[in-house]
């Protein structure tokens, strides 16, 4: 899609799984994205795993919005 040069406008929008993972059935298997504070050791570690776990609960959330259907495609 970036190499099409749509507009931001349009790009914005739109959403992408893997195929293994728009499969209902299918359980990704995803390093864990929580752990206790007491055992991070440096805010390079905290900064790590918050990506992680925002990257995580991107992809649950475009999941459950393929599951729930209602969209134009």
């Amino acid at each position: 899609m970036t190499n099409m040069n749509f507009s931001r406008e349009i790009t914005s929008i739109l959403s992408s799984l893997n195929w293994a993972t728009a499969d209902e059935e299918y359980t990704p298997i995803l390093p864990p994205s929580e752990f206790e504070t007491s055992n991070m050791k440096s805010e390079r570690q905290k900064s790590r795993l918050n990506k992680r776990k925002a990257v995580n609960d991107h992809l649950f959330s475009t999941r459950r919005e393929l599951f729930d259907g209602e969209f134009d495609g």
